[in-house]
């Protein structure tokens, strides 16, 4: 895989920068649990993919790290449409109780996705110094075709102070990819900049998950009762509408 260093043009940022209306950031991750984990965070994803086309949402994917054929070991979103800030409520680990497909011996298991909902700025500069971020361009490794084997289409960008990084790839350009990247990256140095103003050790997308721990749970998917429960508010709701991307029911009223 070759890489290609490029340089981005400079701007130093705002102190705080206004977040773009209407759009955010859905973060989905594997935490404990192992192959499970990674096997729920991929239907967490597909579910929440389902409840932005119920809604008209557009969402395009910017992150996305496979693990087997239907498994996500991270993967991020970007959503953009009316409304959308209720995905918000989606924050913090969601706990899957059932029996793996990988485990012929029928007990049942405990695994957990976690999900954060970043905001997204107006504008990538107007959070980073643009000299503060490493532009580095290489060939796509994911699906696409010869097109994306010969050319080097996929970005990321590393945001030197801090170490955060965004890497996104698709076929059609390199200066798609490069834009995506940059809200991205911005996104998470925002969010990580508003928890340092607030005098937080963690940033923000940590305060959201937590260590993704079962008893830090927000939400418990019970396979074998078909039934999905907010710890928050109690509301419970059966499994398959929920997994069809009908969160709604879990919404503040």
């Amino acid at each position: 895989m070759s890489h290609k260093h490029i340089s981005v043009a400079t701007r130093a940022p705002s102190p705080r920068a206004a977040a773009r209306p209407e759009s955010i950031i859905v973060e989905v991750r594997a935490a404990m649990g192992g192959a499970d984990a990674s096997l729920f965070a991929g239907e967490l994803l597909r579910a929440y993919l389902r409840l932005a086309e119920r809604h008209g949402w557009r969402a395009d994917i910017l992150e996305h790290h496979a693990v087997g054929r239907e498994g996500v070991r991270e993967a991020a979103v970007m959503m953009t449409g009316r409304g959308v800030d209720a995905m918000s409520a989606e924050a913090g680990t969601h706990r899957v109780q059932r029996q793996p497909v990988t485990d012929r011996s029928g007990r049942r298991h405990t695994s957990a996705a976690t999900v954060a909902a970043l905001p997204v700025p107006m504008v990538a500069s107007q959070v980073m110094d643009m000299r503060d971020v490493r532009i580095d361009t290489f060939r796509s490794s994911g699906a696409g075709g010869q097109n994306v084997q010969k050319t080097e289409t996929a970005v990321r960008a590393t945001h030197l102070p801090t170490g955060l990084t965004a890497a996104v790839q698709d076929e059609r350009s390199q200066s798609a990819n490069k834009s995506r990247a940059l809200d991205l990256l911005a996104s998470r140095v925002m969010a990580r900049r508003e928890t340092e103003m607030a005098g937080a050790t963690c940033d923000m997308r940590r305060v959201m998950v937590g260590s993704g721990h079962i008893a830090e749970r927000v939400r418990t998917y019970a396979y074998r009762e078909g039934v999905v429960t907010d710890h928050r508010n109690g509301v419970r709701s059966p499994l398959t509408d929920v997994m069809s991307g009908g969160f709604e029911v879990f919404s503040p009223a």
